[in-house]
C-alpha cells in the first residue's frame, strides 16, 4: 500500500487541498503505471497468440491389440548387484516382464519398492524414467496433462539417479526424454523456454551416452540417437532462434545421429523413419538429389520391416506420408504429423 502524505496546516474552514506530489514522485508513478499496462498488453498479446495457435495434439496410437506381438524373454537378463537375494531378482524379473507387455505403469511401481530396499542403484532410477517416459508416449494424444505429468515423473526419476551417479548416460537420456515429452505436451508456445534447457541437456548426454543394450535391437545408445536426430531436425536451423532462445536446430547433424541409430540396429521401423526424414530434409534443402532418393529407397522399405515398438504401426502410416509429402520432412514429428487436422492414427490406413 502507499503511504500517507504528511498532513498539511490548514486554516479552519477551508476545504482539504490535494497534496502536490514531488517530481521524483511522480515520475515513479508513471513508470509503475506504464510497467503495469505493458505487461497487461504482454499477457493480452501472449493469449490471442495462445488462443489462435492449433492445440497441441498427436495422433492416438493403435490399440494394443494392434500393436507388435511379445517376443521370447531374452536368454540373459542383466541383475543390479542387490537382486542376488531371490525375492529382489524375483521381482526384478517381474518388472521386465510387465515392461515386456508395455504395463509400464506396474513396472514402475515395482521399480520404485526395489528402490526402497536399495536406494544406491542408478539403474532403478532410470527404469523408472524410462517407464514414465514410455507413458507420455503411450497416454491419449489428446490428454496434455497426462502427458507432461508421465513426463514430469521421468524427468524427477532421472534426476535422482544422476543424483547418485553424474555418469549415468541413461540417466541423462531420460531426463532428456521427459523434458522433450513436456515441452511438446504443451505446443511450441508454452516451449520456447525448455529448448534452451533442452540442448544443454544434450549436449551433457553426448559426454556420457547410454551404453545399456535391452536386446540387439534395442540398444539405449540407438535410442538416443534417434531422439537427439529428431530435436536437431525438427528444431529451425535458425540463427535469429538462436540469438532468442539460445539454441538452433542442425539438419547435417540429425542426418549423421540417424545414419548412427540405424548402423546400431537397422532393422527398427523408427530408426528408419527417422533416417528416411533426415535425408528428405537436408537432400531438399540443400538441393542434393542423391539424399533424397536415398531417403525415399529407405522409407521404402520400412513396410518390409518387422514391428518391435508399440509405436511401429504409426510410424509406418507416418512413413508412407512422408513419401507422398516429402516437403513435410524437416518438421517431422509422431506427435504433430495430421492431415487436414485429422491424426493419422485415426484414418484406419
Amino acid at each position: 500500500m502507499w503511504g500517507r502524505c504528511p498532513a498539511r496546516r490548514r486554516e479552519r474552514g477551508s476545504p482539504p487541498a490535494a497534496a502536490p506530489l514531488g517530481r521524483r514522485r511522480q515520475e515513479r508513478l508513471v513508470r509503475i503505471a506504464l510497467g503495469r499496462a505493458l505487461v497487461e498488453v504482454a499477457v493480452l498479446l501472449l493469449a490471442l497468440a495462445w488462443l489462435s495457435a492449433p492445440a497441441a495434439a498427436g495422433p492416438d496410437l493403435p490399440p494394443v491389440s494392434a500393436r507388435p506381438p511379445l517376443g521370447p524373454r531374452p536368454a540373459v537378463l542383466w541383475y543390479p548387484g542387490f537382486a542376488r537375494e531371490a525375492a529382489l531378482r524375483a521381482a526384478w524379473v517381474s518388472a521386465l516382464d510387465h515392461e515386456r507387455r508395455y504395463d509400464y505403469l506396474k513396472a514402475a511401481q515395482i521399480f520404485e519398492l526395489l528402490i526402497a530396499q536399495a536406494p544406491e542403484e542408478p539403474h532403478t532410477y532410470w527404469r523408472i524414467a524410462r517407464d514414465y517416459a514410455w507413458l507420455a508416449e503411450l497416454s491419449p494424444a489428446l490428454d496434455v496433462e497426462m502427458r507432461a505429468r508421465y513426463g514430469t515423473l521421468a524427468m524427477a526419476w532421472a534426476d535422482r539417479g544422476l543424483a547418485i551417479d553424474t555418469r549415468c548416460g541413461e540417466c541423462c537420456f531420460y531426463k532428456y526424454a521427459g523434458m522433450g515429452r513436456v515441452a511438446m505436451a504443451h505446443g511450441i508456445l508454452s516451449s520456447m523456454r525448455w529448448l534452451k534447457q533442452i540442448s544443454q541437456t544434450l549436449d551433457r548426454c553426448m559426454q556420457t551416452p547410454p551404453a545399456f543394450v535391452h536386446e540387439a535391437w534395442n540398444p539405449e545408445l540407438g535410442n538416443f540417437y534417434y531422439a537427439a536426430a529428431a530435436f536437431y531436425r525438427m528444431l529451425p536451423d535458425s540463427r535469429m532462434l538462436e540469438m532468442s532462445i539460445g539454441t538452433r536446430g542442425d539438419p547435417h547433424r540429425s542426418l549423421e545421429l540417424s545414419r548412427r541409430a540405424v548402423a546400431l540396429a537397422d532393422q527398427r521401423v523408427d530408426y528408419n523413419v527417422g533416417l528416411g526424414a533426415s535425408l528428405l530434409c537436408v537432400g531438399r534443402s540443400d538441393d542434393r538429389e542423391e539424399l533424397v532418393t536415398e531417403g525415399r529407397a529407405v522409407l521404402q522399405r520400412v513396410p518390409g520391416l518387422r514391428d518391435r515398438m508399440p509405436t511401429d504401426p504409426l510410424d509406418r502410416r507416418a512413413a508412407r506420408r512422408l513419401l507422398e509429402q516429402p516437403e513435410r520432412a524437416c518438421g517431422y514429428s509422431r506427435d504433430d504429423w495430421n492431415d487436414g487436422g485429422k491424426p493419422l492414427a485415426k484414418r484406419g490406413e
